[in-house]
């Protein structure tokens, strides 16, 4: 069958998305749609530390985040370490934020401890803390996932 082609029939064909056969055919060479996470399902998600992070405590009680990181695929990589160590330091509201990731507790929920224990208002707490977990996450220290999480 030929990419661009029309069926023989001169029947439209909609897939899952209610888009036709062309559209079908041009959304291989243009970006795809992506999936949209609602506000709410976002802070239901449970923060999850990946194997490869460490964490480590300083002598001030402040946290520091150890990241293993393997070398990758390409040529350019083979010019660097099998194994590189990244070294976050966090303040004091990082590290508050990382010693409350445990597998059980929600965004919605660090959210609520970060704002008893700093004395900040909804928004500034939930604002700061989805910051930072995006930031971690665009780092791949960590994922969000939604749902129980099996240990």
């Amino acid at each position: 069958m030929h990419l661009f082609r029309r069926p023989a029939n001169g029947s439209l064909r909609w897939d899952s998305r209610g888009r036709d056969w062309w559209e079908q055919r041009v959304s291989l060479f243009w970006k795809r749609h992506k999936t949209s996470i609602t506000r709410r399902d976002a802070l239901a998600g449970i923060p999850i530390l990946h194997e490869n992070v460490r964490i480590d405590s300083l002598s001030d009680g402040l946290a520091c985040l150890k990241v293993s990181l393997n070398r990758g695929p390409s040529f350019l990589d083979r010019f660097r370490p099998a194994v590189m160590e990244k070294k976050y330091e966090l303040d004091e509201f990082g590290s508050f934020v990382v010693r409350q990731i445990n597998r059980e507790r929600s965004v919605l929920d660090i959210v609520g401890k970060f704002q008893a224990r700093f004395r900040m208002t909804r928004r500034e707490s939930e604002l700061g803390v989805v910051a930072f977990i995006k930031m971690l996450m665009q780092r791949r220290v960590l994922s969000v996932v939604s749902g129980t999480v099996e240990a």
